[in-house]
């Protein structure tokens, strides 16, 4: 898993794929620093998308007991009011507050520039990635998919890290802490809005959209750009060309090498296809699942050319 995060952030350092408010060589896969307080989070790619890997945590921490206000200031919660579990877990925030008190999806509310609150039909983009049928996103109120909410989770192999971080309710109490992780999205609902919930012992993915928008959850950043949907190299010797009409993949090559070795990776490492062809053969990927994938390809003489293409 390491190795194939390596080749992930080579290839951005190749090719800018998503911006960033750091400076002009971030890529994701690194870490991100949030210029309002200096903390530093996480990052990784899922799909097409760059998310925060750690929850948000910046902010003047207030108590359970106290609401915040649109005072120009971010305030959170600590689980319990322990500020360790804000260290550990990340903070907890009402909606308005980490909307920055406007209404807008995907509204940069308190993430850093160049990042947003995501939206519901973003983190349904997201759960497809994973591998959850389109259809089953839209289920409202209850559990979907199959193993999208262990994927999700910390040492799961989307590498999003979730934790149980559980919340704090409009009575001023917390719960759930240890059981639940719960975090925001930037689409409204009435006086609720849309959420999404993991649980111990589950390997679904909640999505609701029953709680006031004064409870307070978790936070997790979306980069406002996408992931190019083709990464390349300018000193590559191969270069992959897709053709989404028939769903194949065929090798340019300055060399006129005759024979090739494909291997080609999803994002989390899996082996999706190791075959030997030839430059004019036409790879079918018909059975691949639309998304970002991993192509390696070797002549003969053992040069190596690692890209990121995407099937769609």
């Amino acid at each position: 898993m390491i190795y194939y995060n390596r080749i992930i952030v080579l290839l951005f350092s190749i090719t800018i794929g998503i911006t960033s408010s750091v400076n002009a060589q971030w890529h994701c896969g690194d870490s991100i620093t949030d210029s309002k307080d200096g903390l530093k989070y996480s990052t990784v790619i899922i799909g097409n998308q760059c998310w925060m890997a750690q929850s948000y945590r910046g902010g003047t921490q207030i108590t359970g007991s106290q609401s915040p206000s649109n005072n120009q200031a971010i305030e959170k919660y600590c689980y319990n009011d322990d500020a360790k579990n804000c260290e550990l877990f990340g903070a907890l925030y009402t909606w308005d507050e980490a909307m920055a008190y406007v209404k807008n999806e995907k509204a940069q509310g308190i993430c850093p520039d160049g990042w947003h609150i995501p939206s519901d039909n973003e983190v349904k983009e997201m759960e497809i990635a994973l591998g959850m049928n389109a259809s089953t996103t839209e289920i409202l109120n209850d559990w979907r998919g199959s193993n999208q909410g262990t994927q999700l989770k910390s040492g799961g192999s989307s590498g999003f890290e979730a934790l149980y971080s559980g919340l704090r309710t409009s009575y001023a109490s917390f719960s759930a802490g240890g059981s639940y992780m719960y975090f925001y999205t930037s689409t409204e609902f009435g006086n609720n809005a849309y959420r999404r919930c993991l649980r111990t012992n589950d390997e679904t993915v909640g999505r609701w959209n029953t709680f006031p928008k004064s409870y307070a959850m978790s936070v997790r950043c979306l980069a406002n750009n996408p992931v190019n949907k083709i990464l390349t190299s300018s000193t590559s010797t191969f270069n992959p060309v897709y053709n989404s009409n028939n769903k194949t993949i065929s090798i340019n090559t300055p060399n006129n090498d005759q024979n090739l070795q494909i291997e080609i990776y999803s994002l989390q490492g899996n082996s999706m296809l190791n075959k030997s062809v030839t430059v004019d053969e036409a790879i079918s990927v018909e059975h691949f699942v639309n998304g970002i994938y991993i192509i390696q390809i070797k002549n003969n003489q053992n040069k190596l050319t690692t890209q990121l293409i995407s099937i769609y």
